[in-house]
């Protein structure tokens, strides 16, 4: 073989190779136009060279609601409701960059959020490792915050926060007793940002029924 059909043999290894992994990239990479179109036109290669793990971290596929349901203790029939995280972060980016009251509040209150889901997600894994699949974990997890200070430390100042919001949009605290729910709500995949009937459904993760407050 002479000298000019090994480098051309070379340079096209090369160009394979580099073509190689520029298609797998794509591949691994989030729902985007590109990546959904060689995912279409590439099933042969899919097969043969089988890929079982992503270069980048795959998007959140959920985002997080924090209820505040606020029921007249006198009138059970008359409520009043808000969600407070999305209108958390709606205020941090509209008050960019003098936001820093906004970063301070949405740090604080997704901090006691999170600190709560965590515990219950936890405490859902404990249970299903014990065959206990059903709704029963939220209340073994209203327990388990009741049983632990830093739990109950950061549900008093979720619900702080629910009652500030609450008397600042004028409704009735007094006499009321403050349910809590925390959400999942589905973000819509790339596949469907054409589909005008895609519906972001709300899955129940916790609540639990505070105290009547008297601000």
């Amino acid at each position: 073989m002479n000298r000019k059909v090994t480098q051309i043999l070379s340079y096209l290894a090369i160009v394979g190779f580099f073509l190689y992994w520029l298609f797998f990239l794509q591949l691994s990479l989030p729902s985007n136009y590109i990546s959904d179109y060689i995912k279409s036109k590439s099933t042969r290669f899919r097969q043969i060279y089988i890929t079982k793990w992503n270069l980048f971290t795959p998007p959140a596929t959920n985002n997080y609601r924090l209820y505040f349901i606020v029921t007249n203790l006198g009138n059970l029939g008359q409520s009043d409701t808000i969600e407070v995280l999305e209108k958390i972060s709606l205020d941090k980016q509209q008050r960019a960059p003098f936001n820093q009251r906004e970063i301070m509040i949405d740090y604080l209150v997704f901090k006691n959020t999170i600190q709560i889901m965590t515990a219950i997600y936890l405490n859902n894994q404990y249970l299903v490792r014990k065959n206990i699949t059903d709704t029963s974990y939220i209340q073994s997890a209203r327990i388990q915050i009741k049983n632990d200070k830093l739990l109950k430390l950061s549900l008093e100042n979720l619900t702080r926060y629910g009652v500030q919001s609450l008397v600042k949009k004028k409704i009735d605290t007094a006499n009321t007793a403050i349910r809590l729910l925390i959400k999942e709500k589905m973000i819509r995949p790339f596949s469907e940002r054409n589909n005008s009937q895609f519906e972001s459904k709300e899955k129940l993760f916790f609540e639990i029924t505070c105290y009547p407050f008297n601000p």
